[in-house]
């Protein structure tokens, strides 16, 4: 095993070497031998359990040397979490999403499909968020706001998500650890995907859907992110999230700050996306003329708008100013009380294998499996193996995606 290709894969799987040793039950100056070259000998019974932990093919471990990868910007630190490695499964989740969207193409040049999403072009940080949000929310023919107030964040995030997959962009979801990235765009190659984390809350994930499809409409590669409006304040209290409503077209001309630009862009698109300023203002006015207490305030538009606390406390100070804004301010530094949740279950208890697999690649992903198949451009075996259920499953995902062509 070459050492360059052993730094390569051990580094890049987020795995800490001193784990990964216990994990695969080899002292960790072996590994560390690999890695510099001082031993290039590996048992084969080793190299399947590092293999195996660390989510790639053996093969990949007897090349000459290391396979260039997609890089991945890192926008995460206005959440605070810039800098932090992304935890080992954090990685196969990105990894897992790469190959799903590499298959997705490969299918559709097959059936000679178009793999151009049908989003906004042109789009830059001199736009304003606020007059994107409203012509790619007309284009997604999705007005949230005015839906029945018995609508559930739940059935608006499934609306939301179908819409956005109706332009020809995949969205994958997958338990992700919220501290770490709450989503990522894809958008290097097409067709272009988004990844949101299942174990956010709904309110938050229709917050995280619609950032990413921001990073989509600016075109700047692939990236993860941990948008502000849905994270926790960090040590530095909320200075964070005091640069979350800065100007987003602040820093633009390259480097760090031009990233900070892009996220603050994405996150004034996705505010004005789900809490439209007229409405949303004439809302809060409504509830300040009653003197309304700041918290029930935020918990009624929170409500109402079908977000999560955070992003509406947020949105509330940058819709106000001076002592009522330094009021909303104060409530950034409670913890946060709907936005976290655990990832889907049946209520019988289990994971079904069938709700899962379309929860996790989305019916626009399945239905391209199938309609593949049926073109026979890939094999039964395909099937299963890109769904990742067994044989007799196959048909209760195919109901479940509404696929019957």
């Amino acid at each position: 095993m070459e050492p360059d290709v052993a730094r390569w894969l051990i580094s890049s799987s987020g795995w800490d070497v001193g784990e990964l040793a216990e994990k695969i039950r080899v002292p960790k100056p072996r590994i560390e031998g690999w890695m510099e070259g001082e031993r290039k000998e590996i048992g084969l019974p080793e190299l399947k359990r590092l293999a195996g932990s660390i989510k790639r093919p053996v093969a990949l471990f007897l090349l000459d040397r290391p396979l260039k990868e997609r890089e991945t910007t890192d926008y995460r630190t206005l959440a605070g979490a810039g800098g932090k490695r992304p935890s080992h499964e954090t990685v196969a989740a990105i990894r897992k999403a790469r190959w799903l969207q590499s298959v997705a193409m490969d299918m559709m040049d097959e059936m000679e499909m178009s793999t151009r999403p049908g989003i906004g072009a042109g789009i830059t940080l001199d736009k304003s968020p606020k007059d994107v949000a409203r012509g790619e929310m007309k284009r997604l023919k999705v007005a949230a706001p005015r839906r029945p107030e018995a609508a559930t964040a739940r059935e608006l995030y499934n609306e939301l998500r179908a819409a956005v997959e109706s332009l020809n962009v995949l969205v994958f979801q997958a338990p992700i650890d919220v501290e770490q990235v709450r989503g990522l765009a894809f958008s290097g190659v097409e067709p272009n995907a988004i990844l949101v984390s299942t174990k956010d809350g709904f309110e938050a994930r229709r917050f995280s859907l619609l950032h990413e499809y921001g990073h989509l409409l600016l075109r700047k590669g692939d990236g993860m992110c941990n948008p502000a409006a849905g994270g926790e304040v960090g040590e530095k209290g909320d200075e964070d999230a005091e640069r979350w409503w800065g100007d987003p077209a602040a820093g633009v001309g390259g480097g760090e700050k031009s990233d900070e630009g892009a996220e603050r862009w994405c996150n004034h698109f996705a505010a004005e996306a789900l809490m439209p300023e007229g409405e949303f203002r004439e809302e809060i006015r409504g509830h300040e003329d009653k003197g309304t207490d700041p918290r029930e305030i935020i918990d009624k538009l929170a409500k109402r708008f079908k977000t999560s606390m955070r992003a509406t406390t947020i949105r509330a100070i940058n819709m106000t100013g001076g002592k009522r804004a330094d009021e909303y301010r104060r409530l950034l530094k409670e913890p946060p009380s709907q936005d976290v949740r655990k990832v889907d279950k049946i209520k019988s208890g289990g994971p079904n294998p069938a709700r899962l697999c379309i929860s996790r690649r989305g019916n626009m992903f399945v239905s391209l499996v199938f309609e593949a198949n049926k073109h026979e451009k890939i094999t039964t075996k395909d099937v299963i193996d890109y769904l990742e259920v067994s044989l007799d499953r196959v048909d209760e995902v195919r109901e479940a995606a509404g696929w019957y062509g």
